[in-house]
């Protein structure tokens, strides 16, 4: 088998010109099936089987290529075993362009002649070597390629859509993240390692149950920018109430389990009796704190979904600002601790709402929503009802697989001991920091994209979600850049105890490579959802996050008892495997079709 190996590849490598056997060489089938077209077509004057002729011509898949070599009618001279595979492998990628030209053309895209041989490349075709075949070694493909990218690249008015709507998500959540992070930082450096563990622990411990309420909220990014676009303003509204209200009943059994069961979650994990009663203290704050501020999150996306992206940022920022002022003013200059910090997080969520209710009934910008949102029990409208949980039950079980996989592996990380849980819950702020960021282009990106589909605008949908990508893994490398260039210094700004700092600093590196990964299949997931296909999302997600993910960090951990690095290396490699999924599933999109059952959804 190793001589075979060795033979094949240098078939394929090497240059060395391929035997002409009929079969072997596709531009000499295309060549002649046109030579036949023509002739067909000069004598009989009819063009009706043009198109299989084209079909003909565009050449087989790789499964038929090879069995045409073998079984032809012309019986070919003897090859040896690794010839015939090294030529059903160069057949195999000759394919691929050709499929993505007939692909893209049937989404709706422009036809272009360069997709395809033309006579004139056929007439003047030397097979010199089989190095000629593959389609990246040829000027003209590349060429192409290139001109596909600087169209994507280009700045015109939905670059600059993109940029008015998706800038501000990023400032806002760069913000955001600074202020996460400097809260922690607050906590570990002002009150102790011991509440720092109990704040880090917590959260994290919430987030296991918490990934399986996002859903309802989540999707009214995806269903109302569908009605948005479909101008049904007022069923907007009902989205949002109709979210709101799943989102609270959801709550009830999320609460009542962490209300009990956070002390012995908290020891479980190798702390004493004193951090178990200080979390549960802590908790029984934080879950109605949590509830509240994400009711205001639902009515606050009416502001940015309408378009109001400016407003949105600008009262997001100063409730950031004054937040982080008043949490300084009240750690250094009054003697406080870590429930004090949690009832100011209540009353902040508490004031947010109460601000965002009074801001859309009287700044007369959202009365066309006011009849679906405040004036009606959206509950009773069952289609309405339909379309969200349609779309929240994939969104929820994303949610579970993809945020849900970092409170999961708390758990392998608590075999290695209470630093290690600790380390693990430093590093998930840091990883949500950079989420934050990824997911703000994917909002603005999913905005725009729905809003397109709704409207019955498929090739601008897909522009703008192209552009979007390139948009989303430009910020994600500059980030990972960012989080390299500080990776010595940030373990210090979040805790004074050097040993999570140590292990803290180790697993940055990873962390910031995982974040490139992480960027592209994000976005990736949130077009596909934008579709509507959060189900398809979701099954490539569960590939990535329990087929890869899972099993080798429990492979690590308990067998081998690697430390963290290599947990984060195991979440580094389900992203690379999801996200490839999800960008084939994004590029091979039907546009089109998507786009009317997306204005069929939205007018029913």
């Amino acid at each position: 088998m190793d001589a075979v190996f060795t033979a094949g590849m240098t078939a394929l490598f090497a240059g060395g010109p391929r035997p002409r056997t009929k079969g072997n060489n596709k531009y000499a089938q295309t060549k002649m099936n046109i030579r036949k077209k023509k002739g067909q077509a000069s004598s009989s004057g009819s063009t009706s089987n043009d198109d299989d002729d084209e079909d003909d011509a565009e050449g087989l898949d790789n499964g038929e290529q090879c069995v045409a070599s073998a079984s032809g009618n012309e019986q070919l001279p003897q090859e040896t075993e690794a010839t015939t595979i090294s030529h059903c492998l160069v057949d195999t990628l000759l394919t691929v362009p050709t499929m993505c030209t007939r692909r893209n053309t049937a989404d709706g895209e422009e036809s272009d002649s360069e997709g395809e041989p033309s006579e004139d490349d056929l007439e003047n075709f030397q097979d010199d070597g089989c190095c000629q075949n593959f389609f990246w070694c040829r000027p003209r493909i590349v060429r192409k390629a290139m001109r596909k990218v600087a169209k994507i690249a280009k700045y015109d008015s939905e670059s600059k859509e993109l940029f008015r709507m998706g800038f501000p998500f990023l400032l806002i959540s760069i913000i955001y993240g600074a202020a996460d992070i400097g809260e922690v930082s607050i906590v570990g450096l002002k009150l102790g390692t011991t509440e720092l563990s109990v704040f880090v622990v917590v959260e994290t411990l919430l987030g296991i149950t918490d990934s399986l309420l996002g859903g309802p909220i989540e999707s009214l990014v995806t269903v109302c920018s569908q009605a948005i676009g479909a101008k049904k303003y007022s069923r907007a509204g009902s989205y949002i109430q109709i979210a709101t209200i799943l989102y609270v009943l959801m709550s009830i059994p999320h609460i009542v389990l962490w209300w009990f069961m956070i002390a012995p979650g908290v020891k479980w994990f190798g702390f004493d009796e004193e951090v178990g009663q200080l979390a549960e203290r802590y908790t029984r704050i934080a879950l109605f704190s949590d509830l509240i501020g994400e009711c205001s999150n639902a009515l606050h996306m009416t502001y940015y979904l309408h378009g109001y992206v400016i407003t949105s940022s600008v009262i997001e920022t100063v409730e950031v600002f004054v937040w982080l002022a008043a949490l300084l003013a009240w750690v250094y200059l009054a003697d406080t601790d870590l429930i004090h910090i949690a009832y100011m997080e209540m009353g902040f969520a508490v004031a947010s709402l109460i601000f965002n209710i009074v801001f859309l009934n009287m700044s007369g910008w959202f009365d066309e929503y006011l009849p679906g949102l405040f004036g009606s029990f959206a509950l009773a409208d069952t289609a309405a009802v339909k379309i969200v949980v349609r779309t929240a039950i994939p969104m929820t079980v994303g949610h579970v697989l993809t945020y849900g996989e970092w409170e999961i592996l708390i758990l392998l990380a608590g075999l290695l001991g209470p630093a290690e849980v600790t380390a693990w819950g430093l590093l998930g702020t840091i990883w949500e920091t950079l989420e934050m960021i990824t997911n703000s282009i994917g909002d603005a990106a999913e905005i725009r994209c729905a809003q397109w589909l709704g409207a019955g605008k498929p090739a601008a949908a897909r522009l703008s979600a192209y552009k979007s990508l390139l948009f989303c893994m430009i910020v994600g490398i500059v980030a990972s850049a960012g989080i390299l260039a500080s990776y010595k210094h940030l373990p210090t700004w979040l805790t004074s105890d050097v040993v999570l700092q140590q292990l803290i600093q180790d697993s940055i590196p990873l962390v910031a490579l995982g974040n490139i990964t992480l960027t592209f299949g994000s976005l990736a997931w949130t077009m596909v959802g934008s579709q509507g296909r959060y189900r398809l999302s979701t099954v490539n997600v569960f590939v990535g996050s329990w087929l890869v993910t899972l099993p080798l960090a429990v492979v690590f951990a308990v067998v081998f008892n690697f430390g963290l690095e290599a947990q984060v290396a195991a979440v580094v490699l389900g992203y690379m495997v999801s996200g490839t999924l999800n960008s084939a599933a994004l590029f091979r999109s039907d546009w089109k079709k998507i786009s009317k059952d997306v204005m069929a959804e939205s007018s029913s």
